[in-house]
């Protein structure tokens, strides 16, 4: 680049081609950004409804797991104990059984072998849970967040073209 063509060279007109290009590409890679964001929420939201527990319904089939052992965890940083039970999973209404199933609790109670739990498993897994987890609240926090954020990142994307047009409009009104 000669210095002819560098902006702050004295000529008004690669001055205003410099400072006209950096907003636009700002701009695009708010836009981008934003963009980004949305096409995570949606993601979270399709993977949130399809794995939690919510208001929408419960996914997986409903069962019984019956424990074959369980163990307790103490984990650190003061948090409770909890439990981890293995088992084999027979789902409502006949079908095949399914074994070496684990569910996490989070109360600790003995359990012994042979008892059975209500829980539902999804498709492929071989985790089970138990329904009725308040799990998808926080998920439905961060999908507002995400949304959120992405609003902002596209409308200010659109709000810096909109101030570069209206001042660039005013250029154009001063010099003629």
């Amino acid at each position: 680049m000669s210095r002819a063509d560098r902006p702050g060279d004295g000529r008004p007109e690669a001055e205003a081609e410099h400072f006209r290009t950096a907003p636009r590409a700002v701009g695009a890679v708010t836009l981008a950004g934003g963009v980004a964001l949305l096409a995570a929420a949606g993601w979270f939201g399709v993977w949130t409804v399809r794995t939690t527990d919510g208001p929408w319904g419960s996914p997986g089939r409903a069962g019984t797991l019956t424990v074959a052992q369980c163990r307790t965890s103490h984990p650190s940083g003061g948090d409770g104990p909890t439990m981890m039970c293995t088992g084999t999973f027979v789902p409502d209404g006949g079908g095949s059984s399914v074994p070496a199933v684990s569910l996490r609790l989070d109360s600790v109670r003995g359990w012994a072998s042979g008892e059975r739990i209500r829980v539902r498993l999804r498709p492929d897994s071989r985790t089970a849970y138990r329904p009725g987890g308040h799990d998808w609240i926080s998920h439905a926090f961060v999908f507002v967040v995400l949304i959120f954020f992405a609003a902002i990142a596209i409308r200010g994307s659109f709000q810096r073209h909109r101030v570069e047009v209206v001042s660039e409009s005013r250029e154009e009104r001063s010099s003629a």
